[in-house]
């Protein structure tokens, strides 16, 4: 905003953060209510790494974040806080998002101070509060402050922009060694929250670059020691991403062509949100976008990029927070797959960039309307900053209270948003399920079904649910449907072989045990029952050849050994 900052240091210097601080805790003070959702059961209630604090340095590899130490250290804070009750939660990652604010206020405060962006000078510590406030109410950020396990995204943007303010601190100072080791330090820290910790180097580099240096060669000659050591942490972060990656066995759910087609339409997605925050969903699903439909919006795209490329070559400070916003998406939003292809977290560092360019634009339009007409716009400008601060806030109030209502609930948000989500459609009915509301669940696994036919889970849950109601036809119809789309999996068999013999229909029964060991072999678990059934039976000659093939898959099974002995 143009206003002219008061000679009191004392003034320009609490005041921002004073400001910064209430419109944080404002937007966030209901978000304290909230429950555990999705990901937060297997990373908190299902993690006993949490409940032994030494312990929580080396998280189990059944949870989502064993390679995201820090964050699975400061869950273990929370537990040992308030155990599972989840307020302590809330409140650590509402003070690690205002952190993460304060330091991108100190970052924008030194850049819009600094020579290379003069005409910013004297209203810098006003534009940097205002865009720092704006990022830190903005409803967009949500996701990754009120849903607890996306501290992991929020922890990384408190890591990176310390380590980007501790860098730029060192730039400045006759001494620089100590806030270099403190920038690095920051970095390290990040090595153990999320991968995307690379990009503070590559950040520091381009600030370095843009306001220090007059070429890369310089900077990276003047600054060799910090470049030394982010460089360092990222050789530590190779190292940790080969620990995940040799113990990880999930694959991709995307081609890398087909991520990055459907990353155009996404990106613009987000830019939608950043201006018009409505319309928020806690799970897209987002359907892989074929090449005719990717190719308009790549085109979008890729003017932007030029535009982004032009500003930068004119040295147009537009053209910095622009290229913050690409640098800062780069790793969820370009071709590396990740298992989803769209997530609101996503962009907490980049709408940085874009609140910035959003403040730096009105204080610009203010200040050629003064030159131009005489016309002082700094309260129209002031008053149009608070509209855009108070409606973010009010829009982030109302979705803290959304993610209140529950795991259900939000669920329910995402069909009203996304209908074709299969995912939610089965999770309402998996959530109606366990509230003893069997009719109601039913039409959304039915639903879920019908999106994706083959999907062996949806047709498990509704299976379970037909058979607790006694609908045992259409239980062996889901069953069936289950060993047609996995036949190396025994559970179907066992269930319905346990159904048909409960209705008396021993004859398939059996026989659909026998087609399962013929189909593969290897289905230990359906051996044992067939000889434990032929044991029974007094039909030892068939019992025999099971028995021998389970003993030699588990020949420590003391039971089964004792009753091929008693055969024999």
């Amino acid at each position: 905003m143009p206003m002219q900052p008061r000679q009191n240091d004392l003034f320009t210097r609490w005041l921002p953060l004073g400001v910064i601080a209430l419109a944080t805790v404002a937007a966030y003070a209901n978000s304290l209510q909230g429950g555990f959702l999705l990901d937060d059961g297997n990373c908190i209630y299902q993690n006993p790494s949490i409940t032994r604090f030494w312990d929580s340095f080396t998280p189990p590899s059944s949870v989502n974040i064993f390679r995201r130490q820090l964050v699975n250290v400061s869950l273990a804070v929370n537990y040992a806080i308030s155990g599972l009750d989840v307020w302590s939660y809330h409140l650590l990652n509402m003070l690690i998002h205002l952190g993460a604010a304060l330091a991108l206020f100190a970052i924008l405060r030194r850049m819009l101070a600094g020579e290379r962006t003069g005409r910013y000078a004297a209203a810098a510590p006003w534009l940097a509060m205002a865009s720092a406030t704006l990022w830190a109410v903005h409803p967009l950020q949500t996701q990754a402050v009120t849903y607890i396990i996306q501290r992991c995204e929020s922890l990384l943007g408190l890591c990176l922009l310390a380590s980007v303010l501790l860098a730029m601190i060192s730039m400045d100072r006759a001494r620089p060694r100590p806030w270099q080791a403190g920038s690095v330090a920051c970095c390290l820290l990040g090595v153990f929250v999320k991968e995307a910790i690379v990009l503070a180097p590559a950040l520091i580099l381009f600030y370095d670059r843009w306001f220090v240096s007059d070429s890369l060669k310089e900077g990276l000659r003047r600054h060799r020691l910090l470049y030394a050591g982010h460089l360092a942490c990222l050789a530590v972060l190779a190292f940790n991403l080969g620990q995940y990656v040799s113990s990880d066995t999930t694959a991709q759910n995307f081609s890398v062509l087909d991520y990055a087609l459907s990353q155009p339409e996404v990106i613009l997605h987000y830019l939608r949100l950043a201006v018009w925050p409505v319309g928020l969903c806690l799970d897209y699903q987002w359907p892989v976008s074929p090449v005719a439909r990717a190719l308009p919006f790549a085109a979008v795209i890729l003017l932007c990029l030029a535009g982004t490329v032009l500003l930068i070559r004119r040295r147009s400070v537009y053209g910095f927070f622009l290229g913050w916003f690409w640098i800062c998406l780069a790793p969820s939003s370009s071709f590396l797959p990740i298992n989803d292809l769209a997530f609101e977290h996503r962009m907490y560092l980049p709408l940085a960039g874009l609140t910035t360019l959003a403040c730096l634009a009105v204080h610009d339009l203010a200040r050629l309307a003064r030159q131009r007409t005489g016309v002082n716009l700094t309260i129209a400008a002031l008053a149009l900053w608070a509209t855009a601060v108070a409606a973010c806030a009010m829009l982030t109030f109302a979705r803290n209270m959304d993610y209140a209502q529950g795991e259900l609930f939000m669920w329910r948000d995402v069909i009203a948003k996304r209908p074709e989500n299969a995912k939610a459609q089965s999770l309402v009915g998996k959530g109606l399920a366990q509230l003893n509301r069997m009719d109601e669940a039913i039409p959304y696994y039915l639903t879920a079904i019908g999106l994706e036919p083959d999907n062996f889970f949806f047709r498990n849950d509704l299976a379970l649910i037909y058979e607790a109601g006694g609908d045992l036809d259409k239980a062996e119809e889901q069953l069936r449907a289950m060993i047609r789309l996995r036949p190396e999996v025994p559970l179907p068999y066992i269930r319905l072989s346990r159904m048909l013999f409960a209705q008396r229909r021993q004859a398939e029964g059996v026989a659909l045990l026998e087609e399962a060991v013929r189909a593969n072999p290897k289905l230990i678990s359906i051996r044992a029952n067939l000889a434990q059934y032929y044991y029974q039976t007094g039909q030892y000659a068939k019992a025999v050849p099971h028995l021998e093939a389970y003993l030699e898959a588990t020949p420590d099974n003391a039971a089964a050994r004792r009753m091929l002995e008693q055969i024999r």
